[in-house]
């Protein structure tokens, strides 16, 4: 059993709520379901409405009609670089010539091989199919047990049995996402409950604005845009500064050095296969796998394109393009605010944005003041909180001088910057 994601209230429970000052709230109600409803009911969510006289609040379970279901996109499944019956299709597509820059080449490469890929079918229906086919198999060698055409029949029904449950459990861990497992015996019940508790969870059925004010259905998604066109859409006139010194500290010319060399294919190759494939894939749908597998066949010519980029300093709209996602920043969310947008870029692009960190990372602790703690190698996060704690150890002491502490969110300046 597991919880049903639920919206509005997260406090189900209010104690003494006439007596302010020793009242309390608790989260103790909530709606269990079990994998079976999950599967047929994939857009049920709870409500927890506003405890008005009562001192639980009311839950509500609602049904909500289907959303129009859209053609999915195309989305590389990791398994299938396993398929020798795939090798022909890449070289095939990837031999042919374009006439045009590197960049588009690769990317109109890439646009052609996704057709045979779509053709897998449905790998549930597979495995039943196998599983029918190696029944029939071993009963007919059960009748015949001489017959020795019988029982080559069932070792094949059963290699293709074997080979379908494999592949099921592949493309299951690729959705599911569940990075602790690495081995062990057949985990398809449970990758199957996580991916429909994910999905569960991921599903925006209604939201309210800043105002308290709540929309359903396919107004979701226009708050959504309204919301975050206004913080990342505007294009205001900035402050001119003054940057003579604004930038006092400098690598020296061997530190630049390292920095500006040319971009090798041994580096474009080592940032490639330095990043998981299991990474969330951009728009196009292609995962790290695929660039890794086949990378004697398509590496040379993703060389080429990268290298374009570092030479001429633009990058083709494709390549920058990103699938924008929302990542819930609280447990329950409510309001078109407690989500923030993130970007899941395209596998070239990471890979350019791979060898410029992998650069300037030797470096950044010689520019960047030892203040920042955060995103510098051998820094510590936690080192500055445990600072704070040492200053604001004993504020409230009433000898002494006078003391001021400001907590400022910059939050907001980030989700804003333009």
């Amino acid at each position: 059993m597991e919880d049903i994601k639920s919206t509005d209230l997260f406090f189900t429970r209010i104690k003494s709520p006439l007596k302010p000052d020793i009242s309390i709230m608790k989260k103790l109600d909530k709606i269990l379901v079990n994998g079976s409803f999950m599967t047929d009911f994939p857009d049920a969510y709870g409500q927890f409405m506003p405890f008005m006289t009562l001192d639980h609040s009311t839950t509500i379970l609602s049904f909500p009609k289907r959303l129009i279901k859209k053609r999915r996109a195309f989305r590389f499944t990791n398994y299938v670089v396993n398929k020798e019956e795939f090798l022909p299709t890449v070289e095939e597509v990837w031999n042919k010539e374009v006439t045009c820059h590197n960049m588009y080449k690769v990317v109109q490469k890439l646009k052609a091989i996704k057709h045979p890929m779509r053709k897998n079918g449905n790998l549930a229906e597979k495995v039943e199919l196998c599983r029918g086919k190696l029944k029939a198999s071993q009963e007919d060698m059960v009748k015949n047990p001489h017959d020795k055409d019988a029982k080559v029949k069932e070792a094949e029904c059963l290699a293709d049995y074997f080979a379908a449950l494999e592949d099921e459990e592949k493309f299951m861990f690729q959705k599911a996402k569940v990075d602790w497992i690495s081995s062990g015996d057949r985990n398809i019940k449970y990758l199957y409950k996580v991916i429909t508790s994910k999905r569960n969870i991921n599903i925006i059925m209604s939201v309210c604005n800043e105002k308290g004010e709540r929309f359903e259905g396919n107004l979701v998604a226009h708050k959504f845009v309204q919301y975050f066109q206004r913080f990342l859409g505007t294009n205001e006139k900035g402050i001119a500064m003054n940057t003579k010194n604004l930038f006092t500290n400098r690598l020296t010319v061997e530190g630049t050095a390292k920095v500006v060399t040319d971009v090798t294919d041994k580096e474009i190759k080592e940032a490639m296969f330095d990043i998981s494939e299991n990474k969330a894939p951009g728009l196009n749908g292609f995962t790290f796998a695929f660039f890794k597998h086949y990378w004697s066949i398509i590496g040379k010519k993703v060389c080429q394109a990268i290298k374009e980029f570092f030479c001429s300093g633009k990058l083709l709209g494709e390549i920058n393009a990103t699938l924008i996602t929302l990542i819930s920043k609280i447990p329950q969310p409510n309001k078109v605010s407690d989500f923030r947008p993130i970007a899941c870029c395209n596998v070239i692009y990471k890979c350019i944005i791979k060898i410029l960190t992998n650069r300037i990372k030797g470096s950044l602790d010689k520019l960047v003041n030892i203040s920042q703690s955060a995103f510098i190698p051998r820094r510590v996060t936690q080192d500055n909180l445990m600072i704070t704690q040492e200053l604001l150890k004993g504020y409230n002491y009433k000898n002494g001088a006078g003391r001021c502490a400001l907590k400022i969110d910059i939050a907001k300046a980030y989700d804003t910057v333009d």
